[in-house]
């Protein structure tokens, strides 16, 4: 941990002063509730903190502290990120539709099953971790666009409420499934996610292509 934070916290200034150079910035617009550039391709300096971690545990002589988590899964692990980030730097320079991002997402968490890699994590734990991870992220979201005054109280009491609900449902229905069967749910829920993002993708570029000026 000490290792991964030091690396990143020493290449994120040299990596914003890069991309600010070349120019790989996030404008402000209506959507954005920054109003200055925000350099982007920040990834850059996380994926080398992670990997000197991993290094750090796998290269230096001691012991792994999980067996699963061997130098084999560090391997796979860091072609397949590798790939995300390559994604990611293209996104960040070029931009790229959510459909694509999502696909290779996919397309790398199949690349990466099918080999068989395993953190040893149980899929209900894996579950109820993203959905921590993603309340997280969406709590910090809010609260910026609270500050700005972007919030309407009544619908979001309303939704909060329906969310409540389909969550508790749906951690009943998964408490119920064996592993096997809600990899499978997850897999054809992350599936159609895709297919309908590219579509929309799709849609939109059509549209751009039609009436440029707008």
């Amino acid at each position: 941990f000490v290792a991964s934070f030091a690396v990143t916290f020493a290449l994120v200034p040299p990596i914003r002063a890069l991309a600010i150079r070349l120019g790989v910035v996030d404008i402000p617009d209506s959507r954005r509730l920054h109003q200055s550039l925000v350099p982007r391709a920040g990834g850059i300096a996380i994926f080398v903190g992670f990997h000197v971690g991993c290094a750090t545990i796998y290269l230096l002589p001691w012991r792994p502290f999980n067996a699963q988590l061997n130098e084999t899964w560090w391997h796979h692990f860091l072609a397949a990120s590798l790939i995300m980030l390559v994604v990611g730097i293209i996104d960040d320079v070029r931009g790229l539709g959510a459909g694509i991002k999502l696909f290779a997402q996919i397309a790398v968490a199949t690349l990466l099953y099918s080999v068989g890699v395993d953190v040893g994590v149980p899929m209900g734990v894996a579950v109820g971790t993203s959905a921590f991870m993603v309340g997280l992220t969406a709590t910090s979201g809010f609260v910026g666009h609270a500050i700005t005054g972007n919030w309407d109280p009544f619908t979001s009491f309303v939704l909060a409420a329906v969310v409540f609900v389909g969550g508790r449902l749906g951690a009943r229905v998964s408490i119920n499934l064996d592993q096997f069967r809600l990899r499978r749910v997850c897999a054809v829920f992350l599936i159609f996610a895709a297919v309908f993002m590219a579509c929309e993708a799709l849609i939109f570029a059509e549209a751009l292509m039609a009436d440029p000026v707008h």
